[in-house]
This record gives C-alpha cells, structure tokens and sequence, in this order.
C-alpha cells in the first residue's frame, strides 16, 4: 500500500514539476540569467518561475559579461518575458553583446519613455514592447533583420519610426494602435505589409511606400482616419481584404498595372473617396464591395462592370477609360 502511495505521490509531482521550475539560473549583481554551459552564453530572464513579475524597478545596466563559479559567460540575449510587466522600470541599459530580443521581453513596462537597441542586435520577437504606452521614441539600428508581430502594439505615445534597410518584412500588427504616430520611413528593402501592421494609427496623414513593396496585407492601415494621401507603388502585387477600411481622408485612389489581386472591402467605409482610377485591368477579380457605402464614385470606364452592380452606391460617374 505505501509503495503504491508513493507511486501516486511521485506521479503528481511529475506532472507538477515543470510549472514549479525557475526561468533562472542564477542571479548576479541583482539581474537573473540563464546560463548556456556549451556556449558559455548568458540570457537575461525573469525571477523564479512568474514571467509576469515586478522585480526589475528603476535603472538596470546589463553587462556585457558576468562570471559564475569562475567560469567567463558573454552576455548574448534578453530572453522571453525577461523584463515582463515590469512597471517601476524606467530605463535599460544594453550592451554590444546582445544579439536578440526576445517575445515580451519589454510588454507592459509603462515606465519607459525611451528605448536605445544596439548596433549588435538582429531579432526583435512578438510583442517585445507590446502596450508600453509611455515609450515615445525608439531606435531600431540597421542590424536587425526582423521583427516579430505585435512588437510595437499600443506603444500609443511613439511619435514616429525608421524601419531599417535590413527589414524586408513588417508583420502583423508590429504597430497597431500606435495612435501617435505620425511619420514612418520605409526603406526599400520592405516587399511586404502584414495583417493589421499600422491599423487605428489615426495621427498617420501620408505613406510613402517603397518601390520594392509587393504585398500590402489585410488591414494594414485600417482605421487610419487620419490620412489624407496615398500612392500605391507599381511594384504592388496584392492588397489584402479590408486593407484600407474606414479611412476618411483622402478623396482618390489610383490602382496601378501591377495589381493581380484586391480583397473584398479594401475601401469600404472611405467615405471621402470620389476617384477610383483603376489601371490594374483586373475588374472582374474586383468585388462588388471594394468600394462600398458613401458618396458618389468616380471610376475608370473599363470597370464598369465591377462596380455597377455595388448596391451602396448612390451614383456612378464615368470618366475617362485609362485601361
């Protein structure tokens, strides 16, 4: 009987074990890191076995080296979770060393107000600085090559951002809701534009994509009711659904030849928009919505028939066909 109770005692623990382990190795001058003993690499983590914890506050300086048991370990990572929640943290300072970002690494830590990445780092992962509403200016260095979705989501006091050349891809909603962003620079390294990438950044007035991109994705700037121009390069192949809903500002769209494919709702709801010039010759891959519910539209006459049959509409007035 004691043998099979203490069968079942070490069968829960089994299960248990795992969510008891700690993230951290060890702890050194008041910041906890994994250790890689192949590599001799350290990460910064978080405390015991609570990635959404407090126990980073204020100032913390991240060296670029630390020593255990007398071995040497570079510090190479700032790890999942690392600095999570960590709302009393002011400011961090990152040495040369660190080469990745890790998810959430920084989420919810309202009390920074500015962020330097350096020169050394190449990833910055998913939601990195998610909802750090005080953050108003940051600094991406040419050295990162990608930055994962909702990176920068609800950073709603960012101002503006340089995309760096090495980025080829934004990803989805890496900027949602940064309602104060008013300027972006896109380097022409960008081919594509995720879902919901700069949607509800209402203080956006104009974009000026880069000739490389191909793909702009489902709502990417939707809600962005604050623009009041927008030129789609040739270079574009696709615009996801939706990818340019309930923007109010601006009054003319042109389509250009490289277009192949336009999702359902790409305009809906642009209740400024007068001037559709459609020179894609794609009008039957067009849905009847596209365009949909205010004012009167103004479009190519070789799309007539994509549109005549958009029950939103109150009239249609033909111009020029530019096919």
């Amino acid at each position: 009987m004691k043998k099979s109770y203490n069968k079942i005692l070490m069968s829960i623990l089994a299960v248990f074990m795992p969510i008891m382990s700690y993230a951290h190795d060890v702890e050194i001058g008041e910041i906890f890191y994994n250790l890689d003993n192949n590599s001799k690499e350290a990460t910064v983590t978080y405390k015991g076995s609570n990635p959404d914890n407090e126990d980073y506050t204020r100032f913390v300086v991240i060296p670029s080296t630390i020593t255990h048991n007398g071995t040497k370990y570079s510090v190479t990572g700032i790890g999942a979770c690392a600095f999570n929640n960590c709302l009393r943290l002011r400011a961090v300072a990152i040495p040369n060393s660190v080469k990745s970002i890790g998810d959430k690494a920084f989420a919810k830590c309202n009390g920074l107000t500015s962020f330097t990445i350096p020169e050394s780092v190449t990833s910055i992962g998913k939601k990195a600085f998610y909802l750090c509403t005080d953050i108003n200016s940051i600094n991406i260095p040419n050295s990162v090559q990608s930055i994962g979705s909702h990176a920068f989501f609800g950073c709603s006091s960012l101002t503006s951002i340089t995309i760096p050349y090495s980025v080829t891809c934004i990803g989805d909603s890496t900027f949602s809701y940064c309602s104060k962003l008013a300027s972006i620079k896109m380097p022409h390294s960008v081919t594509s534009i995720g879902r919901g990438a700069f949607r509800s950044c209402t203080s956006l007035t104009t974009i000026k994509f880069p000739n490389s991109l191909k793909h702009i994705g489902e709502g990417a700037f939707a809600k962005c009711s604050g623009l009041t121009s927008i030129i789609i390069p040739n270079s574009v192949k696709s615009i996801g659904e939706r990818a340019f809903a309930h923007c109010f500002g601006f009054d003319s769209v042109t389509i250009p030849r490289s277009v192949t494919s336009i999702g359902n709702k790409v305009f809906t709801d642009c209740r400024n928009l007068k001037t559709v010039t459609n020179l894609s010759k794609i009008p039957q891959k067009i849905h009847v919505n596209t365009f949909a519910k205010y004012g009167t539209l103004h479009v190519a006459k070789g799309c007539k028939s994509a549109y005549e049959n958009a029950e939103y509409w109150r009239d249609f007035m033909i111009i020029e066909d530019v096919m």
